[in-house]
């Protein structure tokens, strides 16, 4: 017989997302892709290089997606549960579970870069920018990426977590009011 949680348990979040090797596999295959492409191609304009340079610059790219994977697979953040005041997440082979309160968060920026989404959680301090320049994110933080989670399900976490901050920054604020 399978064990299920109470109803309890399971209602208190608003959202649970699971993130998916294959989903992130995906990802860095079309990375590979569009990377040996722009390699082939700017090696090509250049008319310098040869296949000595090509192959040494794909190699770096290749190294860097699958280091990338053993990571996730062993330390990324596998899941996400979202309630009221609080979300949780899972990370790694070891499902190291994180609990953060809204009160913990002090900034939170959403990045839209081509067809990856992250969002970083401060939790200390404020994101620090020179506009158009550099954006700087100090000290502790969790950043959510969509690699592994389907793009929906993962643009509805954000919008949550970003809701929560929010909420958490109004009560704030109401509490020196008075």
């Amino acid at each position: 017989m399978k064990k299920t949680k109470p109803n309890s348990e399971v209602n208190q979040y608003k959202l649970i997302i699971k993130g998916k090797f294959k989903s992130l596999a995906v990802v860095n295959i079309f990375a590979a892709i569009f990377g040996f492409v722009i390699l082939y191609y700017w090696l090509n304009i250049r008319k310098s290089g040869g296949l000595v340079i090509f192959s040494f610059g794909f190699a770096i790219l290749a190294i860097y997606l699958i280091s990338e994977t053993i990571y996730w697979s062993l330390n990324g953040i596998h899941e996400v549960r979202i309630a009221a005041s609080y979300f949780e997440i899972v990370r790694g082979k070891r499902n190291k579970l994180i609990k953060i309160n809204a009160s913990q968060i002090t900034d939170i920026q959403f990045i839209n870069q081509m067809s990856r989404r992250s969002l970083q959680v401060l939790l200390g301090h404020k994101v620090q920018s020179i506009p158009g320049v550099f954006t700087w994110f100090p000290g502790p933080k969790i950043w959510l990426t969509s690699d592994a989670f389907d793009d929906n399900e993962f643009d509805k976490a954000c919008d949550l977590i970003e809701t929560m901050h929010a909420e958490n920054q109004t009560k704030i604020q109401k509490q020196f009011q008075q």
